[in-house]
């Protein structure tokens, strides 16, 4: 076992004699202040941990119900925030997820009355592959926690991010313990709504192989009733065409999701891809799904695979397996089939050049993100540009780089020529670009425009990490060292009217679209989240790089997402998914990636 997880558990018990009182920047866990280490992400202490009276958090480090000591941020989801919890209790940990029941009382203990009934239709449930709820409490008489285990592993969406395409036998022996899970779920009257691979979690089991927890069951359907919006609810990349049309959902919406997990696990991509949300949704009410051997020839080996793949995806509910039981039962022949016979994938040279390049992009997992990760050898392509002073500050602009200069210029750099917007006398920490406007940012929390005037201003004093604009420079983002994301309109009556629309860990660099209909930020925790601007309560999609990314690319049609990190490391990844189309290692450290018009991209 990992010393550190034995520390961790040593600590559980220390936790109950005293709270500690500052956290861990990286990964959110408390820390004690004298910790020389953070025992979670292996972070070594900076001059002084963050202190708890500083964390914008409202649930880290607080003792919810008198008996559980909230100690790590693990994520966000549809259905609300989960944490990591100790029982004062027992040494023991668990999840926690607080759901906003709305401020008005009587509509906050109607809504604790349904999700206590939820959870006594969950607590009849004996199968180990659906995570158990154990109890429901009020917090700030506005929200809910819900008790429930807490699984060490990673989703099955940062298996696929960090380990590649898959092997067929275990994605087959994944998928049948998900079906497994949710069919005595079914029996009890229980539709999911909302598989996906963020809710799939895996365990790696002592000795060996992948243990499957479905999370989520219960508290899904009782978002779903509780929102007064008649928009989709879901997720839409692994949505049912009944779903997306607001039909009444029966297992066979369930069934439909978990082929296109199945689909997405074999192929590294989900059945339907597009930039627009809508677009996916159409395509899943009316388009068919591409065959598995179209989008990896290999697979063409498999035919049982196949018939049983486009049956979950069909468009009819009545053409599908009638049951998960029926699911389980054909991928029982199709793995006994691939341990007698030996299956193994064509070693051809017609196998999909994208399979190919999909094991070469391997990035290692959260658990070994301190080994070296897998690195294919690249060049970066030289600009031709000579510069009369060195450069301080590079970014990325919708019409190319920008730079800011030893000498103070800010400049803006469109093939080998060089245009001068702004000088400024101070050392900028980021740079933004627009038609008419120049933004720099400064350590001491402020925004300066090139007439020196001051249009943000943090009152915290945390350090402007990143800036970005979209292309008529009509909305700014603002990306700082305390976590926050503040978004400002540049003309009408609200002009630099500044609002936080995130908060999280530090952000090192974001980046967003011509129409500022899609915001990307990374973090110091190496995590790269996706927004959209209808909704910044949750990400669209988020996956883990390889390293802490320095900055953020898009391509031109908004499909790709390109990152540069320390030492010349360069990804590409799937923008909807996080999928991982390469990882190059540069033989320089560059300053800037982006994409030229053809999406191929020009390193700088």
């Amino acid at each position: 076992m990992d010393p550190r997880n034995i520390q961790r558990r040593e600590r559980q018990r220390e936790f109950s004699q005293r709270n500690p009182r500052h956290w861990c920047p990286v990964c959110t866990s408390l820390v004690y202040e004298g910790d020389l280490v953070c025992l979670d992400c292996g972070t070594l202490r900076p001059d002084a941990w963050y202190p708890l009276r500083d964390s914008l958090d409202p649930f880290l480090g607080r003792t919810i119900d008198g008996r559980y000591l909230i100690t790590k941020h693990i994520g966000q989801g549809g259905s609300g925030q989960v944490y990591r919890a100790v029982s004062y209790g027992v040494a023991r940990e668990f999840a926690v997820k607080f759901i906003d029941a709305g401020k008005e009382q009587r509509r906050s203990q109607h809504v604790r009355m349904r999700l206590e009934r939820e959870i006594e239709a969950m607590s009849r449930l004996r199968n180990p592959h659906v995570v158990p709820f154990y109890e429901v409490f009020e917090v700030y008489d506005q929200y809910l926690g819900v008790v429930m285990d807490f699984i060490q592993g990673e989703t099955l969406s940062e298996l696929m991010v960090n380990r590649g395409v898959l092997e067929v036998d275990r994605v087959c022996g994944i998928v049948r313990q998900v079906a497994n899970g949710v069919h005595e779920a079914h029996e009890f009257g229980l539709v999911h709504r909302d598989l996906k691979p963020d809710n799939l979690m895996i365990e790696q089991l002592p000795a060996g192989g992948d243990f499957v927890h479905v999370l989520d069951f219960g508290i899904v359907r009782f978002v779903e009733m509780e929102r007064t919006s008649n928009g989709f609810v879901g997720t839409p990349l692994y949505a049912s065409p009944e779903q997306i049309l607001g039909q009444t959902l029966d297992r066979r919406s369930d069934i439909y999701s978990l082929g296109a997990i199945l689909f997405h696990a074999l192929t590294g991509h989900p059945p339907f891809e597009a930039s627009r949300t809508a677009d996916i949704l159409r395509m899943h009410t009316d388009a068919a799904p591409p065959a598995l051997s179209d989008m990896i020839q290999g697979l063409g080996a498999y035919p049982e695979l196949q018939n049983l793949t486009s049956q979950m995806l069909s468009k009819s509910r009545y053409s599908r397996p009638e049951t998960m039981l029926e699911v389980v039962q054909r991928l029982d022949m199709i793995i006994t089939k691939l341990r007698q016979e030996a299956w193994r994938e064509p070693e051809s040279e017609t196998i999909d050049q994208n399979r190919r390049e999909a094991r070469k992009s391997v990035v290692q997992s959260r658990q070994t993100s301190q080994a070296q990760p897998a690195k294919s050898r690249g060049h970066a392509r030289s600009t031709g540009v000579k510069l009369r002073h060195q450069i301080a500050l590079m970014a990325a602009g919708h019409s190319g780089p920008i730079l800011a200069l030893t000498n103070g210029e800010v400049c803006t750099l469109k093939g080998k020529d060089l245009s001068v917007l702004a000088r400024t006398s101070d050392d900028p920490t980021a740079l933004a670009v627009g038609p008419t406007l120049v933004l720099m940012g400064s350590a001491a929390g402020q925004v300066h425009d090139q007439h020196g005037r001051v249009v943000f201003n943090d009152v915290r004093k945390t350090s402007v990490n990143a800036l970005c604009t979209d292309e008529r420079a009509e909305n700014v983002f603002c990306g700082l060292e305390s976590g926050r994301v503040q978004h400002a309109l540049t003309s009408g009556e609200n002009a630099w009217v500044w609002k936080p629309i995130l908060s999280g860990p530090p952000v090192t660099a974001l980046t967003t679209d011509a129409a500022a209909q899609r915001l990307v930020v990374a973090y110091k925790t190496r995590e790269v989240e996706l927004y959209e601007s209808r909704n910044y309560r949750a990400p669209a999609s988020k996956f883990v790089a390889a390293d802490r990314v320095l900055g953020i690319s898009l391509s031109p049609d908004g499909y790709l997402v390109a990152l540069h990190m320390r030492g010349g490391l360069v990804s590409v990844h799937h923008l909807q998914t996080g999928a991982t189309v390469f990882l190059v290692q540069l033989e320089r450290p560059v300053e800037l990636v982006l994409f030229d018009r053809t999406r191929g991209l020009v390193a700088y």
